[in-house]
């Protein structure tokens, strides 16, 4: 594999958790907007439950995709000096 193709399939991965992780986070907006809705009908203790495991599953995500760019940028690196 050349120096191109290592360089082309790391920067497609790097796309996909970034798609995935907007998928998530869209999935977490309407969470938010579910469990709003259900504590203004039932109460908010349960729906403060879940907007907290959202919230926490968004930090997780961002901590996530800025480790998942650092090693991208390191890999552009190794392979820039590889040559």
């Amino acid at each position: 594999m050349g120096k191109n193709d290592k360089l082309k399939e790391e920067l497609a991965e790097s796309r996909h958790a970034e798609t995935i992780t907007l998928a998530l986070g869209a999935l977490g907006i309407a969470g938010i907007s579910l469990g709003v809705a259900y504590g203004v009908w039932k109460g908010w203790l349960l729906s403060t439950i879940m907007m907290v495991i959202i919230i926490v599953g968004w930090l997780s995500l961002y901590f996530l995709g800025r480790r998942n760019n650092q090693r991208r940028r390191e890999k552009i690196k190794y392979l820039d000096n590889q040559e």
